[in-house]
This record gives structure tokens, C-alpha cells and sequence, in this order.
């Protein structure tokens, strides 16, 4: 699982804007970042640095809390996974 966190955030913080995403799924769906820390259980601040991309590897688990909550497939975040 480590070496998966460290190739997702290779590709977030290279050429992919992955997390981008997360901010336009998150205000489409009218939540704000402390709504999606509380679902996620982490705090609004660790959130914050997920969704600006300034957490350097945040977890694969949480992310795909993110992406659950967010109604978003991984795959919307790491297009490069999908083979």
C-alpha cells in the first residue's frame, strides 16, 4: 500500500491535477472542508492540505473515504491508474 501512496502522489503533485477535483466535487455537493473532515474523521486543516495538494502523501484510505463522500471515482483522482 505505501509504494501505491507513493506513486499517487508523484503523479498528484507531477502532471496530474487530481486534486482539483476534490474542491469542484466538494462544492457542487454544497459541503464545505470541515463537512467532509467530520465524514472522513480527520481534521478541516489536514483536509485543507489534501485538497491544495500540500499534504505529500495523505493515505490511500483516506482518499478513498475523500472520494466516497465526494461521490467521486478513484479513477477521477488517478486517472493514471486506470489501465
Amino acid at each position: 500500500m505505501k509504494r501505491v501512496n507513493e506513486i499517487c502522489y508523484t503523479k498528484l503533485m507531477g502532471r496530474n491535477n487530481g486534486w482539483k477535483k476534490l474542491k469542484k466535487a466538494r462544492k457542487v455537493l454544497g459541503l464545505r472542508q470541515a463537512d467532509v473532515a467530520a465524514k472522513v474523521g480527520i481534521t478541516s486543516n489536514y483536509y485543507s492540505m489534501i485538497e491544495r495538494g500540500k499534504m505529500e502523501n495523505p493515505g490511500a484510505k483516506i482518499v478513498a473515504r475523500i472520494a466516497k463522500i465526494l461521490k467521486l471515482k478513484l479513477s477521477d483522482i488517478f486517472p493514471f491508474l486506470v489501465r
